[in-house]
């Protein structure tokens, strides 16, 4: 019964996941570079190196590299569909590893059973593997960098951490170190919850040894310069200063988010607005995105508030403690990266992926324990599945609008088959980031690009502030690119250059000479 009912789980956990593979994620050209970055610095072998070679900018583009090391061995046409099994099968392992954590703690551990049907094991991984979290319209599956992997790992870290400190297993401390390095080499938001999450369970604990296999992670990354991690983490800080800098300019769309005028608006944009709607509920405001996502929450808030004693005595359980330590992290996290302030720290909700194992065990815990109606983990398992499809039908409609913009992607392959007969070009492009894409599209070539995103040495990313008046929308100053990084050549989306000058970014493209034209592009000589 235990391997049908997590195969059975597996399949549910797949299905739904497979929707969201039809969808393009926005960072899959900026990965695919990343990918062809990997291949060109060696693969596995420069794993350690950064440099990129062909940027305008000169410096890094320091990346957590292994999931794209590891893409990068195979054929470049099989990239994408590598990469995207990969992120399948990382997010079922989880769910397998989920799955099995939750059968030993109930059954060996605390020595419950739910007496339904599915197991408690069953419910907990259930809930996990249809979470609307785990499935959000930011491209946690479509694109190929490390995500989910970051996840996997995030959780087998603090599993191994849980036995050694719950149960006084030391032993079980030095896989951590091994853990927490590959986290850092996959995955940078990962890395952030591996900080916070051991920092928030050492004041929780009052205690200094859930640092200790942190400062170990880091003292071995360090140690071992094959790796690159100082290069990683020095282009990291420079990114944090950057985005704080663009957030409190207002320089980024990210700034945007969590806006009161946004949340109040919400009811009347619902029937006036619904586009915005959509948007501000799935993309803006991380309060909303919470609610449907994690929609347990409500049932305990609940539960505490009608039998605060009985609720609060289940906490006296060392592993329960543990697991809430690791839920309060996720959350204050979220609660801190949702001001304006913080926001450079990544979005607020994606925080709380990390924590979604632990309180669902939470959750089924107490649901037995209270003796709550066991089909509430039915009716919340619908209820993800609902939302999930919702988040589906959201991506389907800005599928859909994207493809009535005429022949995008036949636009840009014309476009970049005219650069490829090209030589000694120096690029810029608006907006910036279309340089991942022409460069990922290109053959061999000695063309060179201006980057977004790169780390100058001694300067980290300060160009960008002196360059763009807006994320990747550079100030419309021609010469200033010509004279400073020696670009010649200038690719511009018409539909990117139509919204700068809704932000009053105006660019003087009548003045520099026509190369190639087409419905969605144009390249100029600068």
């Amino acid at each position: 019964m235990l391997y049908v009912e997590v195969v059975g789980i597996c399949f549910l956990g797949l299905m739904t996941r497979l929707i969201f593979l039809l969808h393009t994620g926005s960072d899959l050209d900026a990965h695919l570079w990343l990918t062809k970055l990997r291949r060109d610095l060696g693969g596995l072998k420069g794993i350690g190196r950064h440099h990129v070679k062909d940027s305008l900018v000169p410096g890094i583009r320091g990346y957590p590299p292994l999931p794209h090391a590891i893409i990068a061995q195979i054929n470049p046409k099989h990239w994408v569909l590598v990469g995207r099994l990969t992120n399948l099968v990382f997010d079922l392992a989880s769910i397998v590893l989920v799955y099995f954590l939750s059968h030993v703690l109930f059954e060996r551990v605390w020595q419950l059973s739910s007496g339904q049907f599915i197991s408690a094991a069953g419910a907990v991984t259930l809930l996990y593997a249809t979470s609307p979290k785990l499935h959000p319209v930011t491209a946690r599956l479509q694109a190929i960098g490390g995500r989910t992997l970051g996840n996997l790992l995030i959780l087998l870290y603090f599993t191994c951490f849980g036995v050694g400190y719950l149960f006084g297993i030391p032993y079980f401390y030095l896989p951590c170190l091994v853990l927490g390095a590959l986290t850092v080499l996959s995955s940078q938001f990962g890395m952030q919850v591996l900080v916070v999450n051991s920092i928030v369970l050492s004041c929780f604990y009052r205690d200094f040894v859930p640092l200790l296999p942190l400062l170990g992670t880091f003292g071995l990354c360090i140690l071992i310069p094959q790796l690159g991690v100082r290069q990683l983490l020095s282009r990291k800080w420079a990114h944090y200063k950057w985005y704080f800098t663009a957030i409190k300019e207002g320089t980024t769309p990210i700034a945007e988010r969590n806006s009161l005028r946004d949340l109040v608006a919400l009811p009347v944009y619902l029937f006036s607005r619904p586009r915005e709607f959509g948007r501000i509920i799935f993309t803006k405001a991380t309060p909303v995105i919470v609610l449907y996502s994690i929609p347990i929450i409500p049932f305990l808030l609940y539960w505490w508030l009608s039998s605060p004693d009985t609720f609060t005595a289940l906490f006296s359980d060392n592993v329960i403690w543990y697991l809430a330590g690791l839920t309060l992290a996720s959350f204050i996290a979220f609660a801190i990266t949702s001001i304006k302030f913080a926001l450079f720290l990544g979005e607020a909700e994606r925080y709380l992926e990390y924590s979604l194992a632990f309180l669902h065990l939470i959750f089924v815990r107490c649901c037995i324990v209270l003796k709550q109606p066991y089909e509430i983990i039915y009716i919340i398992t619908l209820i993800h599945i609902g939302f999930v499809l919702v988040n589906s039908l959201y991506l389907s409609s800005i599928r859909i609008r994207n493809n009535l913009w005429p022949s995008r992607e036949t636009d840009l392959d014309d476009v970049i088959e005219f650069l490829n007969g090209r030589s000694e070009q120096n690029i810029i492009t608006i907006p910036t980031k279309l340089s991942y894409t022409l460069a990922g599209g290109m053959e061999e070539t000695d063309s060179r690009f201006y980057y977004p995103s790169m780390s100058e040495p001694g300067r980290g990313m300060k160009y960008m502030g002196e360059d763009h008046l807006y994320l990747y929308l550079i100030k419309p100053d021609f010469d200033h690119f010509r004279i400073h990084y020696g670009v010649n050549t200038l690719v511009a989306q018409k539909r990117e250059v139509e919204l700068a000058a809704k932000r009053g970014i105006e660019y003087p493209l009548s003045s520099l000479k026509l190369l190639y034209d087409n419905e969605g592009y144009a390249v100029y000589n600068v």
